[in-house]
């Protein structure tokens, strides 16, 4: 028996020893092709930057020889001189546009905003006033029950004017404890 408990402990060690190695192999494994794709999406981002990096400065060149204009009579500016300055008013028709545009989305979430409360304040008021029907329709009745009782003795009724009566009480003490609230 001890011989087979020896046994079975060595093969549980040995076959954990190899699943360890594998185990380790796979996670390296894992790693190092997490690596790869990171330092991909680095390049990749890197490049891009540059190429922006290039692009600005590019267009800072062109910005410095417009400047100099003076002496390249052949260029773009020159030669259709209001070019910046359309390209100038356009920039500011779209901001105009753009701040018109988000004032009247402002203005209109406000007059959504103020429709959404009163429409709440219209359901609460709505609500309160079922709740108070609710519970005359509730009086009215255990008043015609007290009467149908004082003219004819039946436990059943006795039973339905308590009921009443719970009701009655618990919705008067739930109106006392709203009314506290709003105050």
């Amino acid at each position: 028996m001890n011989i087979c408990m020896n046994r079975e402990t060595e093969r549980m060690f040995h076959e954990d020893c190899m699943t360890r190695q594998n185990l380790r192999r796979n996670k390296e494994r894992m790693i190092r092709q997490k690596e790869i794709m990171n330092r991909s999406i680095e390049d990749h981002r890197r490049w891009k930057e540059e190429d922006r990096v290039v692009k600005e400065k590019h267009m800072y060149h062109v910005y410095q020889l417009y400047k100099q204009g003076d002496n390249h009579k052949h260029l773009l500016y020159y030669t259709n001189p209001y070019s910046i300055d359309l390209e100038l008013i356009q920039r500011i028709e779209e901001e105009d546009r753009v701040t018109k545009e988000d004032s009247r989305r402002e203005k209109e979430n406000i007059r959504w905003n103020m429709e959404d409360k009163r429409m709440r304040e219209e359901d609460r008021d709505n609500r309160s006033r079922r709740k108070r029907f609710a519970f005359q329709e509730l009086c009215f009745h255990l008043r015609l029950l007290e009467i149908l009782q004082m003219t004819h003795h039946d436990p059943r009724i006795q039973h339905a004017v308590l009921f009443y009566h719970k009701e009655a009480v618990l919705k008067e003490k739930k109106f006392i404890h709203f009314y506290r609230k709003q105050i």
